[in-house]
């Protein structure tokens, strides 16, 4: 596993001051590529053009064959990274990464120093930016080429621009082409095919996800999707083009997480083409792999969602972890049957977004790519009836279902909701019949994908012969309910009643179609109890059955971004509604957004409720003069809470990390802590350690409760801490005091 990560170099050095032995001086007969001399990072360093390859006593004692002074592992990675240089930069055209005479930090970290555990590699700048990636010395020759390859990406992504992590979407793309990387400077080894099952067992996440699958490396497998833009057009620069598009286009919508999406478009619009029909072959290249891509008799079998083989199949619907989100697939497939001539396929699907369908006949084992059909759903359309004649000539038929369209005001989990849709088969004599649509509007709403899917097959239609009503989610004006379908009763529409007290209903609204199971309730006042029953109608009106009256208040303030369901909901409108914290201009709030220095500093001073600033604190570091924050900045500074770099900057801008985070806010809520105390008593996460100078703010933040992670799991103390996270922490210190 490789991983781009974020370290502080004050935490680097205390972390190594507390764990390096004294080693004697070693006197190495010759050199490399320069004399051995004494490493910044680690006892021994050699320079090569490009890099200062730093490594332990240990590795430079291991086997020299050529008898130079200079073990073979580190002769072997500086190769290793020469070459990743010269593919990278010089052939494929990525930015130099540093300025000349600077040097790219390559550590042999056979001791975890630098590297967490389980990893093979780590890519990482330090608070004066110089750029350095550690890599594990004791893997076999391949596994160091393409782990230099892939880390060296990241070394090239952060010089391109050094805050370029902005959402999850930027980190997955990273990922996915630091993975494409890999194979493109070591062609011949094919590590990255070993990632692959991740992501064909689960089609249905988007290829822009922000939520990947628990238990997966599915980011790393989504290297797949830059390996098919660069079979499918021929040309490996279109990396390189969507990397300098990311960085030209900066931030699209809240948090950048549509960066990714519209740089990978703007860069196929440049090819001539459409986003959507692209991301349809993709899908197709992925079923059909074998007869497409170089390598793809070496992939796994995308996941097929269903199999049917008796016919017909009727109002059929994926369960809710199996269905696709926005740019990601569903595969269904039908054996046709020994009387089959034509086959039939009717889709249901919700108003707003397109809905790509594809048909991928197949006969015998092989796939007959030049009967393909692939159609378009546009997004008024919300059902469809499509035929493929003389359906009979082939043993199977493959449908590919691929929700499509992406909007820019979407907000940040657009691109991982599940899409609900219904469909329904059947082979017969269809050859008369026209492509059937409606302009008839079906309220289907979508859901988050979870952290991790069902591979349940079940197609999620009840037969229960009970109408439960549940409610599903809540806003400050708007209740959005649920119910089970009934598929025996003969329901044609639905009457939901809602009012303000118990059985005294002020209104209600009707649901046309017997197959939506889910509708909202708008236009509610907020901090209001409301009353909700539903009744199920035959098409001659006559009623058939009624649910249980359920009860659900709406919030008193609820950002655009959030609702009831959000793990930091409470604690984020409990802060706001005190005043200690505020969205942005477009109404958000932006939980998932990482909290620069400045931002937190505010948001701490502001949550003690007892500190009065004067305007008059100013001019303090010399990058903080007059701007909104300096004076939290510069009174934080006053109380010793937060102290500059070197260089007499604070860098205001620059992302917190948990640690970090942890420790301006111990301190401002009076705790006295000595950095650097050891912890005997053990640490509550397995990736913190008891001497590290950061132990005493996390013992001390899991005792008094405020923390999430569960005790004996990781705490991934150098990752960014959100927006969510830091409201939750405070205000369970705040309500604990």
């Amino acid at each position: 596993m490789k991983k781009i990560s974020q370290k502080s170099i004050m935490g680097v050095v205390s972390f190594l001051a507390a764990v390096l032995p004294v080693w004697g001086s070693v006197s190495f007969a010759t050199s490399f590529s320069s004399d051995v001399m004494s490493g910044d990072l680690k006892e021994y360093a050699i320079l090569t053009e490009h890099f200062q390859i730093e490594y332990s006593h240990i590795i430079g004692l291991q086997a020299d064959s050529d008898g130079d002074g200079i073990s073979d592992v580190i002769e072997e990675v500086a190769e290793y990274a020469e070459r990743s240089w010269d593919l990278e930069v010089d052939q494929l055209g990525f930015s130099e990464p540093i300025a000349d005479g600077e040097y790219v930090y390559l550590i042999l970290d056979d001791r975890d120093e630098y590297l967490y555990e389980g990893t093979m590699g780590v890519t990482c700048y330090f608070d004066d930016f110089s750029l350095y990636m550690a890599i594990d010395p004791w893997m076999s020759s391949d596994y160091l080429k393409v782990t230099v390859a892939h880390e060296f990406m990241h070394v090239l992504q952060f010089g391109l621009d050094f805050y370029f992590q902005e959402s999850y979407q930027d980190i997955y793309f990273a990922e996915a082409t630091a993975v494409w990387m890999e194979d493109y400077v070591y062609d011949d080894i094919n590590d990255y095919v070993g990632y692959l099952t991740d992501y064909f067992d689960y089609p249905d996440y988007s290829v822009f996800a922000g939520v990947v699958p628990d238990g997966t490396f599915f980011e790393y497998a989504l290297g797949i999707w830059p390996r098919f833009l660069t079979e499918y057009y021929d040309d490996n620069s279109l990396v390189l083009d969507s990397w300098n598009q990311i960085i030209e286009l900066d931030s699209v919508g809240n948090g950048g997480f549509f960066t990714v999406f519209s740089a990978v478009q703007d860069v196929v619009e440049a090819e001539g083409d459409d986003i959507d029909e692209v991301y349809q072959d993709f899908s197709i290249w992925n079923l059909a792999k074998e007869d497409y891509y170089e390598e793809g008799d070496e992939y796994p079998d995308v996941y097929i969602l269903n199999t049917w083989s008796s016919y017909p199949v009727v109002n059929k619907m994926p369960s809710p972890g199996m269905r696709p989100a926005l740019y990601g697939s569903n595969y269904i497939a039908f054996d046709v049957p020994s009387s089959g001539d034509d086959f039939k396929f009717t889709l249901t699907k919700p108003s707003g977004i397109e809905m790509g369908v594809s048909f991928v006949p197949m006969d015998g084992a092989d796939f007959d790519l030049n009967a393909l059909d692939k159609n378009i759903i546009g997004e008024d359309e919300t059902y469809v009836e499509l035929v493929v004649e003389n359906a009979s000539d082939y043993d199977k038929v493959y449908v590919v279902v691929s929700p499509l369209g992406a909007q820019l005001t979407g907000n940040t989990s657009t691109f991982d909701e599940g899409y609900v849709y219904y469909y329904s088969a059947d082979f017969g004599d269809y050859s008369e019949s026209e492509e059937v649509t409606s302009s008839t509007d079906v309220v289907i709403e979508q859901e988050v994908k979870e952290g991790e899917s069902s591979s349940s097959n079940s197609d999620g239609v009840s037969v229960d012969d009970e109408l439960i009503l549940a409610v599903k989610a809540s806003d400050d004006e708007s209740v959005t309910l649920s119910w089970n379908r009934l598929s025996d009763l003969g329901i044609d529409h639905y009457l939901l009643y809602f009012g303000s007290e118990s059985g005294n209903y002020m209104g209600s609204d009707e649901v046309d179609r017997a197959w939506t199971t889910t509708s909202s309730v708008n236009e509610l006042a907020p901090g209001e109890v409301y009353y909700f029953m539903i009744e199920a109608y035959s098409i001659d009106d006559e009623l058939l059955i009624s649910s249980s009256e359920v009860a659900a208040e709406t919030a008193t303030f609820s950002f655009s971004d959030m609702d009831s369901s959000d793990e930091a909901y409470d604690a984020v409108i409990g802060l706001y509604e005190i005043g200690i914290i505020e969205g942005y201009d477009d109404g958000t709030f932006g939980a998932e957004n990482t909290v620069n220095r400045a931002e937190l500093l505010k948001i701490l001073i502001e949550g003690v409720g007892t500190i009065e600033i004067s305007d008059d604190y100013a001019n303090c570091f010399d990058d903080v003069s007059d701007e909104w924050y300096a004076k939290y900045v510069c009174y934080a500074k006053e109380q010793g809470w937060v102290s500059g770099y070197d260089d007499g900057n604070f860098y205001p801008a620059q992302t917190v990390n948990k640690v970090e985070a942890l420790k301006m806010l111990l301190m401002v809520f009076g705790y006295e802590l000595e950095e650097g105390s050891y912890i005997s008593g053990g640490m509550p996460y397995s990736d913190t350690w008891p001497t590290s100078w950061y132990a005493i703010y996390v013992d001390t933040a899991f005792d008094l409760g405020i923390l999430s992670e569960e005790e004996g799991g990781v705490f991934e103390p150098e990752e960014g801490r959100n927006r969510g996270e830091i409201c939750m922490e405070l205000w369970e210190l705040i309500n604990s005091l």
